[in-house]
This record gives C-alpha cells, sequence and structure tokens, in this order.
C-alpha cells in the first residue's frame, strides 16, 4: 500500500512492535505513523484512529486488522473472562475498527 502512495497509519498494543515497521517505511521515503492502542478497548482504538486522522487529515481508506485474542487452551480449560476478552479483540475490536 505504501508502494502505491497511501500514507500508513499503524496500531498496535507495543511501541516495539510499531517502530521497526515504521522505520523502514520512512527509510524507503512513505509516510507511516504508528499509535499504540488496545484492541480490546472502544476508546483506545477510537483514540488511535482519531490521531492518525488529525494527522494524515482525512479518514482511512483501507484497513487491515490482524488482532486476535486467540486463547491457547481447551474450551474446557477456558474461563468466561478469557473468551469475553477474546471476543472483545477479535469481534468488537474489528467491527469498531471497521466502523472508523
Amino acid at each position: 500500500f505504501a508502494a502505491g502512495g497511501y500514507s500508513i497509519g499503524l496500531i498496535a498494543r507495543k511501541e516495539s512492535s510499531l517502530q521497526p515497521v515504521q522505520k523502514e517505511l520512512e527509510q524507503q521515503g512513505h509516510t507511516a505513523l504508528s499509535v499504540t492502542a488496545d484492541a480490546s478497548n472502544v476508546s483506545s482504538l477510537k483514540n488511535a484512529f482519531n490521531t492518525i486522522r488529525t494527522k494524515f487529515g482525512n479518514d482511512p481508506e483501507v484497513l487491515l486488522y490482524n488482532a486476535s485474542g486467540f486463547v491457547y487452551k481447551s474450551i474446557l480449560d477456558m474461563k468466561p473472562e478469557e473468551l469475553q476478552n477474546a471476543l472483545n479483540i477479535c469481534v468488537v475490536g474489528g467491527f469498531v475498527a471497521s466502523q472508523e
């Protein structure tokens, strides 16, 4: 997408996940911004998109949502809170991101 002229907004929980990608994009002459957010938290996601929108001056044109709250255990061992967190990240987070 960067090669196609798109400005790139990167969102992840950890800054350490974002910085290498942003640095590589910028070294190639592309515009990129990294913002940390918790995909399980609606306000956090909305704030991240608002930051990107403010920086670039427009709404996102393309969204790649790859957040995952997958729980690596048997459903018999899973706690309701773990399932709720996974749903918040995978379903609610994706829903909110697509609205933004």
